[in-house]
């Protein structure tokens, strides 16, 4: 399957909606989904492999006030992680049809003897004995009508006599919060960390929660994302969501 992934911060916009049409205009969607909202929703429906019929009845379903399941807390259907050289991604889709698409930046090795350790902009990671560090990494969500990521960084302590089991983590406080809609408006109710430190059974993590609305007011939902880092495994870092 093809995405665009998000690998940095992106731009926080709100499209415009067409006003009110003229006696000679054709008429608009119902709800006001505008051309270019249906274009970009079609364009992320199809990027994820859901089918031209699946996409046509979710559109419809947004133009009718009703919120998409990957927003709604819908029944989740399946789930799809991958990993890459970059990333590990996760697609998960639901009853309706509409689909959502975690990922979470993998680190590289930041230069050595570098003035400072971390670089700039991309995900990088130092080893240092049993502590890895890792910095600037991006954590993105997308569910198409909304689209959320920002940077983290987070330690994480390994046994030293087994080198890929994780027995301490924490997360460093998040930043570069960015969000993005199309066909509605949001504002962030919460963004940072929830859990400093890891312990058994329970993560370090990150959330950043948003409200979103259609443009009118048809449909309302809250959704969130967050970074976990657990102990006590083989599992590095990961993403959830709603």
């Amino acid at each position: 399957m093809k995405f665009t992934k998000l690998t940095g911060v992106a731009l926080v916009a709100a499209l415009a909606f067409t006003g009110v049409q003229s006696a000679s205009a054709a008429p608009e969607a119902s709800q006001g989904l505008s051309a270019d909202d249906r274009a970009q929703l079609t364009t992320f429906l199809t990027d994820g492999g859901v089918t031209a019929e699946t996409t046509a009845t979710l559109l419809k379903k947004l133009e009718d006030g009703q919120m998409w399941d990957s927003l709604a807390g819908g029944t989740v259907v399946s789930t799809d992680s991958s990993e890459s050289a970059t990333a590990y991604d996760t697609v998960t889709t639901y009853a309706d049809g509409s689909i959502s698409v975690t990922s979470l930046e993998k680190g590289v090795p930041a230069a050595t003897g570098a003035i400072t350790p971390f670089a700039v902009s991309g995900c990088t990671t130092k080893n240092t004995g049993t502590l890895r560090t890792s910095r600037n990494c991006t954590a993105s969500e997308r569910r198409g009508v909304v689209n959320m990521s920002f940077k983290v960084g987070y330690d994480q302590r390994f046994s030293a006599s087994d080198l890929a089991y994780v027995t301490g983590a924490s997360l460093l406080a998040p930043t570069n919060a960015s969000v993005t809609t199309i066909g509605g408006t949001y504002s962030i109710r919460n963004f940072g960390r929830t859990k400093t430190t890891a312990s058994a059974g329970s993560p370090a993590t990150a959330r950043l929660t948003v409200d979103f609305q259609c443009v009118g007011g048809w449909c309302a939902n809250t959704t969130w994302m967050q970074v976990n880092v657990p102990i006590n495994t083989y599992t590095l870092a990961y993403t959830t969501h709603n």
